[in-house]
Parts: C-alpha cells; structure tokens; sequence
C-alpha cells in the first residue's frame, strides 16, 4: 500500500511547461458544475461534467461510460459537489484538468482536489482528498463505469492487489452474483485488435456487475462504497488513482510488470 501512494503522489504531468488557464464557460463556483464540456487527446474523448467524467471513447469506441470521486449518503444517493474552479492545459494533442470542490453532508466537510490527464495512449484521473474537521459520514472513492459492451463474453485478465492473476470470461452483468475483490488491474480486448489496461490504486476495490435499463454495467468501486462509511480523521487524508492505457495492437495475456 505504501507503494501505492508513492506511485499515486509522485504521478507527473504529461504536459510540462505549459502554462494553466481557465477553461472557457468553466470559471467561478457552482453547486454542480457546469455543462458538458467535450475534450479530446488525439483519437481519444471524453465529456467532463460535475467533476465526472462520462463516455471516454477511443477511437469512437466507448470505453468508460463514467469516472469520478462519489460521495454518497447514508441512503446511497449521490452528494453533488460544490466546485470552486477549473482549470485546463491543452496543447500538441493532450489535456490537463484540475479542479477543486467541497462535499457537504450532515454538518462534514470533505475536500478535494482532481487532477485529469490524457494522451492519445492514456488517460488517468488522481483525487486527493482530505477533512480538515473530520469526516465521519457517508461513502467516498473512485467509482468506475464500464459498459457492458466492451467486457461481458470476454476473456479479462484480472490482477489482485497482491501481484496474483488469474483470467476469467465476463459473465453478462446481471450474472456477475459475487464481486471480483481486491483488484488492482484489469486487462481485456473491448473491440477486436483494441487492448484495454485499467488499474486502481490507493483503496480495496472490487468490480461488480449493475442492473441499468437492458444491458447492464460492470462497476469499479472502492470497497467503503459498497460496505462501510468514510472514515477520516481531523486533516486526514485520501488518496486514489485510476487510469486506462489503449493499445491497437492486441498483445497476448500477461501480468503487467511490477
């Protein structure tokens, strides 16, 4: 786990040496953000909308129906953030995001800062969050939203936090009964000759399958939001990471180098 922060607090821009400003139509404080905004890093997109980010496709291809930092509360409704500001690089097909926002819930106070980054080969999403009060209320963590298009009837290469892989055909998401624990990274052809990479880090996450019209998800979750409370103490801190690697060039099954 040590390790894992490590990684999490040292991740470096991919732009360095550009200056920030503000993105057009995204400046001041708003109770939920503003409206969807499209970005783009050569051949992939994604649509940034109240700290979320929804539909990242590459190459046109859906990948992530939504990425972000949930707060939700004790009824499992989401909290919507109060956002103090964004701010973007764009330049040589790449962006960076950064945003800061407040979460308020039963008298708590929860803070945070995300920090977005894309290529056209990656794209990783860091949150930092921390309670300068206390937080003892409600569920927080990354939460990831993959369509059931990409994953279910196919081989996934699955990483658990100890290094272990195993491979596993993806059920449809209604046929997922037990959550796939622990989890680290996950590896998979969404289309023919796309690879996928996905790996979490800074928590216990879990992947499971989700009822949604008549296709269903597959959620990636930090286990607090599935089973117990956030818990931090005065000025602590929570850190987390995910990001998604693309490839055109299918290479054969294996663990990522540690």
């Amino acid at each position: 786990m040590l390790g894992q922060m490590a990684e999490i607090a040292g991740a470096r821009s991919v732009m360095p040496g550009i200056s920030m400003h503000w993105l057009q139509g995204m400046d001041g404080t708003t109770p939920d953000g503003m409206p969807p905004r499209l970005l783009s890093a050569g051949p992939v997109s994604v649509a940034l909308e109240a700290g979320q980010l929804r539909h990242l496709r590459y190459r046109g291809i859906e990948i992530v129906r939504s990425l972000g930092f949930v707060v939700r509360d004790g009824e499992g409704e989401k909290i919507a953030p109060r956002i103090h500001g964004w701010q973007a690089r764009e330049a040589h097909g790449r962006f960076e995001i950064t945003a800061e926002a407040r979460v308020l819930l039963h008298g708590h106070s929860l803070c945070y800062v995300l920090h977005i980054a894309a290529c056209a080969r990656r794209l990783r999403l860091t949150v930092k969050a921390s309670a300068r009060t206390g937080f003892s209320a409600g569920l927080a963590g990354l939460e990831i939203l993959l369509p059931r298009s990409g994953m279910a009837g196919r081989q996934v290469q699955v990483e658990d936090i100890g290094g272990d892989c195993q491979h596993t055909w993806m059920p449809e998401p209604q046929a997922l009964l037990q959550p796939l624990s622990m989890l680290h990274a996950l590896a998979y052809e969404s289309q023919p000759g796309l690879q996928i990479g996905c790996r979490v880090l800074g928590g216990h996450f879990e992947l499971a399958g989700q009822r949604h019209g008549a296709g269903g998800l597959f959620r990636i979750q930090a286990r607090a939001l599935a089973q117990t409370g956030c818990r931090l103490p005065e000025h602590g801190q929570l850190l987390q990471m995910a990001s998604f690697t693309f490839d055109d060039a299918p290479v054969p099954a294996a663990c990522p180098a540690r």
